[in-house]
């Protein structure tokens, strides 16, 4: 825990239970950082995400991962990448290297050598702690980290009854403004979105199911599909939805609560959208919000390797749905103002198809109306 708590500058001691605080502290990064991967400095994630207004640098996934996409001397042998079984060996015999067995949630020790002070675990260590300052001290002025829960119940009962044994009133009780104030600026306008429109979260639900790199999996073994998750988990908003006093504008907890927003499909027909038309849907590969896009049927995921900036799909037979996948494309990146010098070609490529079947389409449909007027 020593060596934890020194390589990532944390802010309070580890308890023995802290572990998986931190792992899921080292790994929430990822998610932001591939979201807001632009080619020039951007606030724009930051700020959404109440980190403050400052940016992140230029291309900021890439420069996180600079020093662990090094050889440092880690191996991962895959098992069976499905199963999220591997074998992971840190570092070689002759650095008395630690090797672990991980079996889908499970992880054991197979050599332990010289645990994390084996120099290949202590570059694995440091290389993480560079990658997640890029978005955790994105203001450059941390000088240390909350990584684990700070303060646990029993030392907020301390600190309580140190407050009364000195005559210190407890504070008055949150008027409904001030708790709500309080949860928008803890949690961000996004929470509230998703509380109040059911907004379907599977794909930031379901991780380390062997298609990322996130561990450990978040549904048990076997879970390979959508009405899988729906079976075991029915209202994943639950808790952070809860709005029990009605201070916060949320829909009511009850047995119709759609969490994962079924109605959705229900309404506009999910993929099934064959009767509609002048739809053109962009992706951004670097997005990780892409895996939820609109594609072609059994074109996703896109090709991979080098290929044109822009792929072009046609999601209906009668070309009246365009998708469009950008090699480059960070959130919405075709959407943002241009930048001539920073702008990678696919962002170019896909205004200009927007801009022709946007102005195709404004064409037929004033045509039409001319049809119809005659």
């Amino acid at each position: 825990r020593d060596i934890l708590m020194e390589t990532f500058r944390l802010c309070t001691p580890m308890g023995q239970d802290d572990v998986v605080s931190l792992l899921d502290w080292a790994q929430s990064p990822f998610f932001p950082l591939a979201e807001g991967d632009f080619p020039y400095p951007s606030s724009y994630i930051p700020f959404s995400l109440n980190m403050g207004n400052v940016d992140l640098p230029a291309w900021p996934l890439q420069k996180a991962c600079a020093e662990l996409d090094k050889d440092i001397g880690v191996e991962l042998i895959r098992n069976d990448e499905r199963d999220v079984d591997y074998t992971i060996r840190y570092g070689s015999d002759n650095d008395s290297g630690l090797v672990l067995g991980i079996d889908w949630d499970n992880v054991k020790v197979v050599e332990n050598g010289n645990g994390l002070r084996s120099a290949t675990a202590l570059k694995l260590l440091n290389a993480t702690m560079a990658a997640v300052s890029v978005w955790f001290n994105v203001s450059k002025t941390a000088k240390c980290f909350d990584a684990v829960p700070a303060i646990n119940e029993e030392e907020k009962e301390y600190l309580q009854s140190l407050r009364r044994a000195n005559g210190i009133e407890p504070p008055s009780p949150k008027t409904p403004a001030q708790s709500c104030q309080e949860k928008l600026d803890g949690e961000t306008v996004w929470t509230s979105l998703v509380c109040n429109e059911n907004m379907n979260q599977i794909i930031t639900a379901a991780r380390g199911m062997g298609n990322d790199f996130y561990w450990p999996p978040t549904f048990p073994r076997k879970t390979t599909s959508f009405k899988d998750i729906l079976a075991i988990d029915p209202d994943p908003l639950g808790e952070i939805c809860a709005d029990p006093d009605g201070v916060f504008g949320y829909p009511s907890r009850e047995e119709t609560y759609d969490s994962w927003a079924t109605w959705l499909d229900d309404m506009y027909g999910g993929t099934r959208i064959e009767s509609r038309s002048s739809i053109l849907f962009s992706n951004g590969l670097l997005d990780p919000w892409s895996s939820a896009g609109v594609y072609k049927a059994g074109k996703y995921p896109p090709r991979g390797g080098k290929g044109e900036p822009v792929e072009m799909q046609n999601v209906t037979a009668n070309g009246g749905i365009i998708a469009l996948i950008l090699d480059l494309g960070g959130h919405h990146l075709d959407l943002m103002f241009a930048d001539d010098d920073g702008d990678p070609e696919c962002a170019t490529m896909a205004r200009e198809i927007e801009d022709m079947y946007i102005g195709r389409w404004i064409m037929e449909w004033k045509e039409g109306r001319k049809s119809c007027a005659q």
